[in-house]
């Protein structure tokens, strides 16, 4: 079982009636079973590689913790999503996000120099800002007594036997007051907000201290992460209130066009079924 989303809308195909769950059905018919079990095998392989990271972070006490698109995989799944879709019907998200404090770096490059792991650090904040939130949002950042513009946003973690990327890490910060998530994918002045997101200005996300801290730890199929403390509320933060109620999707249609909308979820979604 997949998402039980109600995708019965009308006049998706140029002022067609057909009910999405029809088409839906023809392309599940017409997909390769080969093809979803070699995807499947590939995930498989994929999540023995994240297992055993997550063991390396849980048995050396290492303070990194599910964001964004990794925090919902764990809180709303408990492991990777299958994403809707037509033809990628049969996607997933596996993209592992995580967050650390920026105060600690030097314990990440510590415990990761002569590990089994490369620990790469991402570009300067300055650049990062500069580049997708422009020279306003540099200027507001300039200002801010507790980033350093010069230090990486964040980092990648790589497998360096198979140079696999396993997790995408983003540093937070901590003003005095609230814990701090730098996300400038774009100015955000004047953004259109056709995701769930809630941009903010400059894409400075603010979480209350105890949203975040003591961490607490939660499932991922057979696997512990660490989580913030109220995971919930910082989903919500991010992506709003409908989280947890709503799925967007991508939805390609016959014509070659594509639609995006949001879906009521009534049902709990279930993570990918693994090969393993």
């Amino acid at each position: 079982m997949r998402y039980k989303i109600n995708y019965s809308k009308n006049n998706y195909y140029g002022g067609s009636s057909s009910d999405w769950t029809i088409e839906l059905d023809k392309r599940l018919n017409a997909l390769d079973q080969n093809a979803l079990v070699e995807r499947n095998t590939m995930l498989g392989i994929f999540y023995k590689k994240l297992k055993i990271l997550f063991a390396f972070i849980q048995n050396n006490k290492i303070p990194i913790f599910m964001r964004m698109g990794g925090l919902v995989m764990t809180i709303r799944h408990n492991g990777f999503i299958d994403k809707g879709g037509l033809e990628y019907y049969h996607g997933y998200d596996n993209d592992m996000d995580v967050y650390s404090m920026i105060t600690d770096r030097e314990l990440l490059i510590s415990i990761f120099t002569n590990s089994e792991y490369k620990f790469i650090e991402s570009e300067k904040c300055r650049d990062m800002i500069l580049r997708e939130g422009g020279p306003e949002n540099l200027e507001y950042y300039e200002n801010k007594k507790y980033i350093n513009l010069d230090l990486p946003t964040g980092y990648y973690v790589y497998e360096i036997s198979s140079n696999t990327k396993i997790i995408d890490g983003t540093y937070l910060y901590n003003d005095g007051v609230n814990i701090i998530d730098i996300v400038n994918y774009k100015s955000t002045i004047n953004i259109e907000k056709n995701h769930y997101k809630t941009y903010p200005e400059y894409g400075e996300y603010k979480y209350k201290k105890d949203d975040i801290f003591p961490l607490k730890t939660h499932s991922f199929y057979d696997s512990i992460v660490n989580v913030p403390n109220n995971a919930k509320d910082v989903l919500k933060t991010f992506y709003g209130n409908e989280i947890f109620s709503k799925v967007y999707s991508y939805i390609p249609t016959i014509d070659g066009g594509h639609i995006t909308d949001k879906y009521d979820i009534y049902e709990t979604a279930p993570p990918v079924k693994l090969i393993l």
